[in-house]
C-alpha cells in the first residue's frame, strides 16, 4: 500500500520538474535575438563575461543554494536559497536531523559583436522561472 502512494508522489515530482524546465527552456529561449542591454538591465551585471574563440562575448549567471529537508515531528521542509550576487540565507529549524541538497544554475548567453544574443545555454539542477 505504501509503494502505490509513493509511486505517484515521485511521478508527480518528476513531471513537476520537467515542466519547470520546460518553462525555464521557453523563457530563456525568448532572449535570442533581443539586444544584450536589456539582458542586463532585467538580469543585472552577469557574474563573468569573456570573450569565446569566434570573437563573440559570452555572459554568465550563476545561481546556487541548498534545500535543507528537516525531519521529525515538528519539521517542515525549508530552502536556504542565495541570489545571484552570492548571498546565501541560512533557516533554523527546531529538529535534530536534515539533509541537504546543492541547488544550481547556469545560463550562458552568446552575444555576437552587434550586441544580439545569438544563443543559449542552460544547466543545472534548479533551473526555473523565478517570480
Amino acid at each position: 500500500m505504501k509503494l502505490k502512494l509513493v509511486t505517484p508522489m515521485i511521478a508527480g515530482l518528476w513531471l513537476g520538474a520537467c515542466a519547470s524546465n520546460e518553462q525555464y527552456e521557453q523563457m530563456v529561449r525568448g532572449w535570442v535575438g533581443r539586444d544584450v542591454t536589456d539582458l542586463v538591465q532585467t538580469w543585472g551585471a552577469p557574474q563573468q563575461a569573456y570573450k569565446s574563440s569566434d570573437g563573440n562575448m559570452v555572459y554568465v549567471y550563476r545561481w546556487s543554494g541548498l534545500r535543507v529537508q528537516t525531519t521529525g515531528s515538528k519539521a517542515k521542509g525549508l530552502d536556504a536559497k542565495s541570489s545571484f550576487d552570492g548571498r546565501l540565507f541560512t533557516p533554523s529549524w527546531n529538529s535534530n536531523r536534515a539533509n541537504t541538497k546543492k541547488l544550481s544554475c547556469k545560463t550562458s548567453f552568446e552575444v555576437a559583436v552587434d550586441d544580439i544574443i545569438r544563443s543559449i545555454n542552460w544547466k543545472g539542477n534548479y533551473c526555473h522561472v523565478r517570480p
